[in-house]
This record gives structure tokens, sequence and C-alpha cells, in this order.
């Protein structure tokens, strides 16, 4: 129990402590320091690439700016603890006062004076990657990257020569699947126009204009055959 100026100011539970150990308690709300806090993210341009198994990884950075707005509206001074969450793998690019660490925190601590009204700036970063498999590139794909890498000098001239042949195999790749792929349907329709051939000249009869017809079909038959072939 925490009492001030021989009034209650509020309460808390005080956890384990080891020898030496100190602990902030929070005990009461205090409703005239009012806090409002702003977080904007943005990703910044590819800075650097690396080639593994057939995959491209593109590192860039993410930036991380967080925005304290903090007003005592007391005429009092004050001291402020502000505890700023840890985020895995980011590093602060800018911070106004240098933090103390806790587990689970960054701890500021600010110095509010009378009626202040004060806007704190934290910004982090981290790098972050996002990966391609290269042959579900174009062959423009990969010329298109290759002019990004060169331009940014990320690779060298030799890179340059076996990605473009790469996009060039890619290129022909493509160009195979899609003959292929018209071979397949050509096929899958001469095998449809096959039948209906041989339902016709299993219906024919004997007589002279069907015995001409059944000729008819059976040599279009014989050349279908052939290039079905």
């Amino acid at each position: 129990t925490s009492i001030y100026d021989d009034n209650l100011a509020g309460e808390a539970i005080i956890p384990f402590l080891s020898k030496e150990d100190t602990r902030l308690l929070n005990y009461a709300v205090e409703q005239a320091v009012l806090i409002h806090h702003e977080q904007k993210s943005q990703n910044q341009r590819v800075h650097r690439i690396s080639i593994s198994g057939g995959y491209v990884y593109e590192y860039y950075s993410t930036r991380l700016k967080t925005v304290y707005k903090i007003k005592n509206k007391t005429s009092a001074e004050k001291t402020l603890y502000l505890d700023h969450p840890k985020l895995a793998e980011y590093k602060f690019i800018e911070k106004p006062v240098e933090p103390e660490e806790t587990e689970n925190y960054w701890r500021f601590k600010l110095t509010l004076k009378p009626k202040d009204a004060i806007s704190f700036k934290v910004r982090e970063e981290r790098e972050n990657y996002s990966s391609f498999y290269v042959w579900n590139w174009s062959r423009d794909d990969i010329i298109k990257k290759v002019e990004f890498y060169l331009e940014q000098k990320f690779i060298n001239e030799q890179l340059e020569i076996q990605l473009k042949d790469v996009g060039e195999l890619i290129g022909q790749k493509n160009e195979l699947a899609s003959k292929k792929s018209k071979l397949e349907e050509e096929k899958y329709q001469m095998t449809n126009a096959q039948a209906r051939i041989r339902e016709n000249i299993k219906s024919l009869g004997k007589s002279s204009q069907e015995l001409s017809l059944r000729e008819k079909y059976v040599k279009k038959f014989g050349i279908q055959e052939e290039k079905f072939e």
C-alpha cells in the first residue's frame, strides 16, 4: 500500500526479489499525465541480394517509427518511466535518451515540466528479405532484374552473364512448354476425331455409295494416324 500526503495512492503486490535487486512497481494510475502513441512501419529499397539453390534473396530494411505524445496536465514536475516493448531483431537508429534494458522492455526515464507537452520519437530498424525461385520467372523478368542488380552494383559481370544465360534457358523452356501444350491439345482433338471416324465407318452398309464414303473415311483416318504418330 502506498501513502502520499497522508492519502492512499494505490496498491501493488511486490514480486520475489533477489538480493540487491530493484523493481519498479505500478501501484496507481496517474490521471494527470496523458500518453498517446502512434506507430508506423515502412519498407526501404532493396540494398543487397544473395543467390543460392535457385533462389534469389532480396534484402531490405523495415523501419519502425513510434511517437509517444505525452502531456503533463499538472503544475508539478513529473518523472516518467516509459516502457517501450522490445521487438525481435530491431535495433535503434534514433532514440532521444539512452534507455535502461529490462527483460521485455526498453525503459526511458523522462522529466516532464509542469504543463509540458512533448513528442518522444523512437526509430528502429531490422533487415528483412523476400525470396524468389528463379525458374518461376520469365525471361523478361530476369532481364529486368539483372538490369536493376547491375545498376545497384549488387552483381558483377560474371554473374550478369550467368543470369542472362538462365534467362535464355527459361525463355526456351517456356517456348517448348507452349508448343507441347498446343500439340497435346491437337492430339486430344485428333483422338476425338478418330473416334468419330470409327463410329461412322461402323455405321456404313455395303452399297456403292457407302463403300465410296467408307474409302474416304479410311483415307482420312490414315492421314490423321500418320500425323498422330
